[in-house]
């Protein structure tokens, strides 16, 4: 039987954590047509450790790791007899690019792909991205990264690195990974969804099979993993937070998080 497994694969902040939600709370109303796999799931477990380690060191062993890794995992496909598959889970992409990563964002990506196509020539994988206005992407991404690991940079600062210069920052990083995996590629825009009465998702979903009168009977969720407060980050901004070493900065932040949705 041929099979087709679309990989959504984010980008980080651009709706990931609702689309996955969305789609774990009506998972059983895709019957047997679609079968999914979303970030955390135990049978990805792995396969996002295996990714992560390859992008924070590549090499010819966690190449070797990470192929063993996708070649254990499609098994479990190959066992199963449903023709269509998706994956959604950003993880496999490696890092959530930051300020320590190199000049291009998701720079190791493309070969964490190309490691499926050597591990499973005979199904299809599909490459599927949201992507975001820049602007908008990287204040998001900003607010994330001081949230969860106290991000010290000032966000001008940040913002001028030169990985985030080109308006089309995602669009460049989705056709380079899609390149180097040798794979087909859809992309959908995070603007566009976000009008919808699902929400992020709901391009994705109809890409895949799901069709309107079957999302007519979904129900909205509300929004996953929200960015940092602007009040909290305005606060976090200031001259003397700065100065404060991270992981003082990251108590602080989890701290007035905490106290802000009592």
């Amino acid at each position: 039987m041929n099979k087709t497994v679309y990989l959504h694969l984010g980008f980080h902040k651009t709706g990931s954590k609702s689309v996955q939600e969305l789609i774990r709370r009506h998972r059983e109303r895709l019957g047997g047509r679609i079968n999914c796999f979303l970030q955390s799931d135990a049978e990805l477990l792995t396969l996002e450790k295996m990714c992560k380690a390859f992008d924070r060191r590549p090499s010819r062993g966690s190449r070797n790791r990470l192929t063993a890794a996708w070649t254990e995992f499609c098994a479990r496909i190959h066992a199963d007899e449903t023709a269509t598959w998706l994956i959604s889970c950003e993880n496999l992409l490696g890092r959530i690019p930051s300020n320590r990563d190199d000049s291009k964002i998701y720079t190791n990506s493309g070969e964490i792909f190309s490691c499926v196509c050597q591990a499973e020539p005979d199904i299809e994988f599909v490459l599927c991205f949201y992507l975001r206005d820049t602007q908008r992407w990287v204040d998001s991404l900003y607010r994330h990264l001081v949230k969860t690991r106290g991000l010290a940079m000032p966000f001008p600062q940040f913002r001028a690195l030169p990985k985030f210069a080109s308006p089309s920052t995602l669009r460049e990083a989705a056709g380079r990974i899609a390149d180097t995996a040798g794979m087909r590629m859809l992309t959908f825009e995070f603007e566009s969804d976000t009008g919808t009465r699902l929400g992020p998702g709901t391009s994705l979903l109809k890409a895949i099979g799901v069709d309107q009168d079957e999302l007519e009977t979904w129900q909205p969720i509300e929004r996953q993993n929200v960015g940092l407060d602007r009040g909290i980050l305005q606060h976090m901004s200031q001259p003397h937070m700065l100065r404060l070493p991270r992981v003082v900065r990251q108590v602080i932040v989890k701290r007035m998080v905490r106290a802000n949705t009592k």
